[in-house]
């Protein structure tokens, strides 16, 4: 469950976000599911960011929708030494499931 206050303890940039250890990552993926439950058009009220960080800059990309997503570091503009995360944007509290790949 990533909501408000949700942390991994590890020095992610923001206080609702869980990330992995520092990495040369190429991919991070994410399952949203529909908890508590998704509008006709797949879309929950929790929102979430999903990318990578580095000691300078957080990217990503947004989604309110249930459903698996990936972004590769190179969409984002970034490489190198990286930590995958996802963090609670909006919304209410969301039930993910995390990868990430290097």
């Amino acid at each position: 469950m990533l909501g408000p206050g949700t942390s991994t303890a590890n020095g992610c940039w923001y206080y609702s976000e869980v990330c992995s250890g520092w990495g040369y990552w190429y991919l991070n993926g994410v399952s949203k599911t529909c908890y508590p439950g998704c509008d006709p058009y797949n879309g929950t009220n929790g929102k979430i960011l999903y990318g990578f960080e580095n000691r300078d800059r957080i990217r990503g990309n947004f989604t309110s929708y249930y459903g698996k997503r990936y972004v590769q570091p190179g969409e984002l503009g970034m490489g190198g030494y990286l930590r995958a995360q996802v963090s609670w944007w909006a919304g209410t509290t969301s039930q993910i499931n995390v990868a990430v790949a290097g």
